[in-house]
């Protein structure tokens, strides 16, 4: 090892147990083999969202695909429950009712109101009043975020509209403005209401880049009635709101170190007047961020759940991440990196399979990850497993990726008023990658800034005689 140190105390336990190390296996970590810098792939066209077959059966396997998974996961497995679940139900309600019997209550994503509606029980994700409860027991007024209402908007009404609003149309879980337009004409035929939390995240799902003035126009005419939870009709209609949000959407805000905890976090946004008539589904508590389920569209605001964490859920929230439509920003990109250095055991298959499908679909850019933003902390931390997880990943393939972020990792360190524990084993991660960025350069597949190293080469230049 080159930590002369620990060096010294693995002789001495070698020395203590009679060991003699075979020459042959002393030395440095094999360098990582020349090709591994690969040229970034294109940015993939987005699949778009098939619920597949539509019967009982299938309901039931979709079902059974969600049951025992963690909480917190809201992917294109809930939204193809879901769409399913009220395909059917549409069909044949009992056939419905009969094919979701065995599932039990939970507080898996797509699940949670399913128990209840087979047995008629009121559905645990509705709003609450405040007031007292059955029990004698003061309770505060809960309004439930644009997800979790949703779930419940679906169960409530299970089969009595055509198809769901907020369904996606891609895989990234974004909704197409025409496709919310065919929606609604289908409901104005069948002479539906719209389910007002369904609408609701149908609109902050909305691509609204995509939305043309046909599109506008088609929305302009389609007052569809809008329903309350409590059965009430709201004040205004669906589709002249969903036209009056795609010109006035909510906005992805900045990030800004919070006070307390020196963490990044999404600045304070203003709810719309497109909204204003329904429920008050966003920034309702202060710690709830939205993430990419509500707002698939949006960057480094939507980065709740996104990064290094011992969550069982963790893996398929990457995954889902890893679906997106347009290449990881800088926050994304780098957490995306920094949640490789451990995941708890249930979700390490899918995490490490998330950064090669975020790679392999372009949405994973050499330079745009920013280790200022890892951990969503003010100050990197852990430096030693990302240079691990660093080094893995560029025997996989994604040189070209962790080898900016390793020299970023040094001079956030050189700016610290105290060199980051971990400096040494990024420094060395970087010494063992050296030759195949040498060879990349040389074989024109690296640029020559490639060994500029504004990190390295301050590290190099400083006095004393760290590690480092």
């Amino acid at each position: 090892s080159p930590d002369r140190a620990l060096a010294r105390a693995a002789g001495a336990l070698a020395a203590a147990w009679g060991i003699a190390p075979d020459d042959a296996d002393v030395g440095a970590e094999d360098p990582v083999a020349g090709g591994a810098w690969q040229p970034a792939p294109p940015a993939w066209d987005v699949p778009r969202f098939d619920a597949g077959d539509v019967s009982a059966g299938a309901l039931t396997a979709a079902a059974a695909l969600l049951t025992g998974r963690p909480d917190g996961v809201v992917d294109v497995e809930v939204e193809r429950f879901l769409a399913l679940a009220n395909a059917v139900a549409g069909q044949d309600r009992e056939a419905a009712r009969s094919a979701l019997g065995g599932v039990r209550s939970s507080w898996v994503a797509g699940l949670r109101c399913v128990h209840e509606w087979v047995r008629g029980e009121p559905l645990p994700l509705l709003d609450r009043r405040a007031g007292r409860d059955s029990s004698g027991w003061d309770q505060r007024a809960l309004v439930w975020g644009p997800v979790d209402a949703r779930e419940a908007a679906v169960l409530q009404r299970l089969g009595e509209v055509p198809v769901l609003l907020s369904t996606p149309s891609w895989v990234d879980l974004r909704v197409d403005p025409a496709d919310l337009a065919d929606r609604l004409t289908a409901y104005a035929a069948a002479g539906a209401a719209a389910s007002e939390a369904d609408l609701f995240l149908a609109l902050t799902r909305l691509d609204v880049a995509r939305a043309t003035d046909d599109v506008r126009a088609a929305l302009d005419a389609l007052p569809v009635p809008v329903v309350l939870q409590d059965g009430s009709r709201a004040s205004v209609t669906a589709g002249p709101t969903a036209r009056r949000y795609l010109d006035d959407p909510v906005r992805e805000p900045g990030l800004r170190v919070e006070g307390t905890w020196r963490h990044w976090t999404p600045e304070a946004f203003d709810v719309p007047r497109s909204l204003a008539a329904l429920p008050a589904r966003l920034g309702v508590r202060t710690y709830d961020h939205p993430g990419i389920e509500t707002f698939p569209s949006w960057g480094d605001a939507a980065s709740s759940g996104i990064g290094a964490s011992d969550a069982s859920s963790s893996g398929l929230v990457l995954r889902q991440l890893a679906r997106r439509a347009t290449p990881l920003t800088p926050g994304l990109a780098v957490n995306l990196l920094g949640a490789q250095r451990g995941f708890h055991p249930a979700a390490a298959a899918d995490g490490s399979t998330a950064v090669h499908e975020a790679w392999e679909r372009g949405l994973l850019r050499p330079g745009v990850p920013d280790v200022q933003l890892l951990d969503w902390a003010e100050t990197p931390s852990n430096l030693a497993s990302l240079a691990r997880a660093c080094g893995d990943l560029a025997s996989e393939g994604l040189l070209a990726v962790v080898w900016p972020v390793l020299d970023d990792l040094l001079l956030a360190s050189l700016r610290a008023p105290r060199m980051l524990a971990g400096t040494a084993e990024v420094a060395e991660t970087q010494q063992r990658l050296l030759a195949a960025v040498l060879a990349a350069v040389a074989a024109g597949d690296a640029t020559p800034d490639a060994l500029d190293l504004p990190g390295a080469r301050a590290l190099a230049a400083r006095a004393g005689s760290s590690r480092a």
